[in-house]
């Protein structure tokens, strides 16, 4: 038994009809129409039987009725189960009003970013050559970003929370006596203040996009989302578009970029972005080439 989301469901039972109504056989067409005649004579003949009148002439309609709703249900089971997926992959795409994005540590940018040649080094995001200074995982949504500027009015920064580290066996024998000391592996979501000023630097006052965290939207997040727990990472994204409508902006101008954060980020931001009208987009690690892509599911007839 396949399982899908309500909307699939609907859509799935239309593309059903369709391919019985739109069918080329003659048969098929008969059987509809004798489908509708019946249904009022077997009606009357319910009621009557209600009434305690019974008679063979009142089961032919009721029987009828059943041989043609089995013969049709037989049709539709013909129609296949499984779904196709429609790719429309763009590079270079067109601009959007907003970006949620996963964030990603600095890495090794964090130093020259914390110091004050940072102020004087950044100074257009616009500049290959200033871009090309970023070596860590912050290069890819500085990307992101610069490609969208002209139209992009806000950013939704998801970021990860704080994370408990799994230690080596070495690690925990060195470290028996501290056993009342976990060791936490911090989240993303204390980089915000660095990663809002490094894109303040980079685009300056008047093309300042509005940098908002998932945490501003909704309280639950105000210590980042756990990257490993896709339902989080789901409801998240899931609030963003939310706000992001609530304030004027339509799915189709909503990008959500899966570039950051880890593996699972990157499959719940494609996920969401399923939806008709949605897109998500992916910066090459390779040639730096932002590519959009959108997916649209549609159930086999």
């Amino acid at each position: 038994m396949y399982r899908r989301p309500p909307k699939l469901e609907a859509d799935y039972a239309l593309q059903v009809l369709k391919a019985v109504f739109r069918s080329a056989s003659v048969l098929v067409g008969t059987l509809v129409l004798l489908l509708l005649l019946t249904f009022n004579w077997t009606s009357m003949s319910l009621y009557e039987m209600t009434k305690g009148e019974f008679s063979l002439r009142q089961l032919v309609p009721v029987a009828l009725f059943l041989l043609l709703a089995l013969a049709l249900l037989l049709k539709a089971r013909k129609v296949s189960l499984h779904g196709t997926f429609i790719v429309d992959e763009k590079a270079d795409p067109q601009k959007c009003q907003a970006l949620i994005v996963f964030l990603s540590p600095p890495g090794m940018d964090s130093k020259w970013l914390e110091g004050r040649q940072a102020d004087e080094i950044l100074s257009g995001i616009h500049d290959e050559l200033i871009r090309q200074r970023f070596d860590g995982p912050w290069r890819m949504p500085v990307e992101a970003i610069a490609h969208h500027l002209e139209w992009l009015d806000t950013v939704v920064v998801i970021p990860s929370a704080d994370a408990e580290k799994r230690q080596t066996q070495q690690e925990t024998a060195s470290s028996a006596h501290l056993l009342d000391k976990k060791k936490t592996e911090p989240g993303t979501w204390r980089d915000m203040d660095l990663f809002r000023k490094t894109i303040e630097l980079l685009t300056g006052r008047q093309n300042r996009p509005r940098i908002m965290t998932i945490g501003e939207i909704d309280d639950r997040w105000k210590a980042g989302v756990d990257f490993e727990k896709v339902g989080d990472l789901i409801n998240a994204v899931e609030q963003a578009y939310d706000w992001l409508n609530e304030n004027g902006a339509a799915d189709y101008e909503i990008m959500v970029d899966i570039t950051g954060g880890q593996k699972v980020p990157a499959v719940a931001g494609a996920a969401m972005a399923l939806g008709v009208g949605r897109r998500f987009q992916y910066v090459s690690r390779r040639d730096y080439v932002v590519r959009s892509y959108d997916v649209t599911y549609r159930p086999s007839v």
